[in-house]
């Protein structure tokens, strides 16, 4: 819906579920995050009422908020949809989805694959993995609360081939060069609890045998960066 709207130049997809969806991931993610190209506050409005209609198009029953203090965001409610499909007892109880946008402040070229699954087709601009990668490493050891997904995204873009992209890393965290990046990590996760990591990830994985993406991250990264 969001990239067949008349904002699709102004947001380019990035975050966990566009990991998910373009890249195959094989983590869950809820929230839909965008990097904000120009994105206003009455585009933000004009845009939630663009989902809303489409949704109902669709059937449902949608209830949307924007939010413009701070940061960009769209929060969408459908109520009743757990319980009439049967995976809830509670009528009341509501799906709940967001959509994120804050500027990244970073200039790159954002790739444009197509989206041909879950009956879509159409064309994303979507973060390239370099830029997620150097994202994910940054978000990592930076956030209040260290979260588990971060590794597990980190080894899964290793494995898919990304290389840092030094240019983010430098403005952000002064890192050059690989050297430096291994240094910098080793230093920053000594601290981690990362049986406690692995266990807060375990919920949102496809497959828990992978698990030991976020187990093994410390191992990992001595010996393969």
């Amino acid at each position: 819906i969001i990239f067949n709207s008349d904002y699709a130049d102004k947001l380019v997809f990035l975050g966990g579920t566009a990991l998910r969806i373009i890249y195959g991931n094989t983590r869950f993610s809820e929230d839909l995050d965008f990097d904000n190209l120009g994105l206003n506050e009455t585009d933000l409005i004009q845009l939630g009422n663009v989902i809303k209609t489409n949704l109902e198009l669709e059937g449902l029953n949608v209830e949307i908020k924007t939010v413009t203090h701070k940061a960009y965001r769209i929060k969408i409610k459908i109520p009743k949809l757990l319980f009439n499909i049967g995976l809830s007892p509670l009528p009341e109880q509501k799906i709940l989805l967001q959509v994120d946008t804050a500027p990244q402040n970073f200039d790159y070229i954002p790739e444009k694959p197509f989206l041909n699954k879950f009956e879509i087709f159409t064309r994303i601009f979507v973060v390239p993995k370099d830029l997620l990668l150097s994202q994910k490493i940054y978000t990592a050891v930076n956030r209040n609360r260290t979260m588990g997904r971060d590794f597990f995204d980190i080894i899964f873009l290793f494995g898919r081939g990304a290389k840092p992209n030094y240019l983010y890393l430098e403005k952000h965290l002064q890192i050059h060069n690989q050297k430096e990046l291994k240094e910098y990590l080793l230093e920053k996760i000594t601290k981690f609890d990362f049986k406690k990591l692995t266990k807060d990830v375990e919920p949102f994985l496809m497959y828990p045998y992978e698990r030991q993406k976020v187990r093994w991250f410390p191992e990992y990264i001595t010996s393969s960066l």
